[in-house]
């Protein structure tokens, strides 16, 4: 858990001090210390938002809700993480999303496990619409990306995290929460040549 947490600290200073002003989801002077994150989440908290949505959070997103319960933003595109409290299944809410995707239950064939084991670049692309329906939304619309939970994951103890972006086809996957952080850093480094 400490090493998510330097890391979500790097995370804070790269937006924090790189962000220009136009494209901040958070307030500027609400921020000590460059920390966008918040006070972390209590066990209860999300003990009751497991049996709410009746399925076990993933290890690496729980550990950041120890972390911080929320984000004030995560990359100059994907908007604030939500606290504990606002997470549900993306088909409650954004049914509508899903039934302009419902016409790739189609290709879902062409994908097989392999594939979604693999989260090199030329794969990472790779969805099912069937997993679509069965994610579960963490954060706000940010500039036209959404960051969902995968539950039908290959590993069941750590989902992925998907980042939809209405902006490029579909889906990005990453392994799970702590992977899908490094890449943030990853992607906010190269944005900014830091």
């Amino acid at each position: 858990m400490e090493s998510l947490k330097l890391l979500l600290q790097e995370l804070s200073i790269l937006i924090n001090q790189n962000v220009e002003d136009n494209f901040l989801l958070y307030n500027r002077n609400e921020i000590i210390n460059d920390w966008l994150g918040f006070e972390p989440a209590i066990d209860f908290m999300i003990k009751e938002k497991e049996d709410e949505l009746q399925t076990k959070l993933p290890t690496s997103y729980i550990n950041f809700l120890k972390i911080s319960n929320g984000f004030r933003q995560v990359s100059n595109f994907t908007g604030k993480l939500y606290p504990i409290k606002k997470i549900n299944w993306t088909k409650k809410l954004h049914p509508d999303l899903l039934e302009v995707y419902a016409d790739h239950e189609e290709f879902d064939s062409k994908i097989n496990n392999e594939m979604l084991k693999d989260y090199s670049a030329k794969n990472n692309l790779n969805w099912r619409y069937s997993d679509f329906t069965e994610t579960i939304t963490i954060s706000d619309w940010g500039d036209g990306t959404l960051l969902m939970l995968n539950p039908n994951s290959t590993d069941k103890r750590d989902y992925e995290v998907w980042e939809f972006g209405n902006w490029f086809p579909g889906v990005i996957r990453h392994k799970n929460f702590h992977h899908f952080i490094k890449a943030k850093i990853a992607s906010t480094k190269a944005l900014f040549e830091v």
